[in-house]
């Protein structure tokens, strides 16, 4: 093996790449990554640079994405606070959606209603209680069929 090809391989196992003399060095890209809170094309616009840099460089430097995954997790920490608030204000929206993401184990289930080859309407109550079949009236089988 060469001098160069050994120099790959113990760059290669320490994620670093081959030069030292990068464009935009970890610590320059976790500045933008945080300034953007983890929104990859925004750092990449504020250091003038593409997304795939960035990428190259979180694919280097795993330093740089726990950054960025520890940036995404605060900005998710703050939208859940913001669900927080509105489902406290009574925002109608804001409490189906807390319910129907959350409130699962309690029996709010939202389901898609799909074709039904018999023509029938099951209610279920909870994933364990499911309610006898309704059968559609004759009117609205044919609307039913037809989708």
């Amino acid at each position: 093996m060469t001098q160069d090809e050994d120099l790959d391989v113990h760059n290669r196992q320490l994620n670093r790449p081959r030069f030292s003399n990068e464009k935009y060095p970890p610590a320059k890209i976790i500045e933008a990554v945080r300034a953007s809170r983890g929104m990859i094309a925004t750092a990449a616009r504020l250091l003038g640079c593409s997304r795939q840099t960035i990428y190259d460089a979180i694919a280097r430097h795993p330093e740089i994405n726990s950054v960025v995954a520890g940036e995404r997790e605060l900005m998710l920490d703050t939208a859940e606070l913001k669900l927080m608030e509105a489902v406290e204000d009574g925002e109608a929206w804001a409490v189906k959606f807390m319910l129907a993401t959350q409130g699962q184990s309690r029996g709010y289930i939202e389901r898609q209603r799909g074709e039904n080859e018999d023509n029938e309407i099951r209610v279920i109550i909870d994933d364990r209680t499911p309610v006898a079949p309704i059968k559609l009236h004759p009117a609205l089988e044919d609307q039913s069929a037809r989708g």
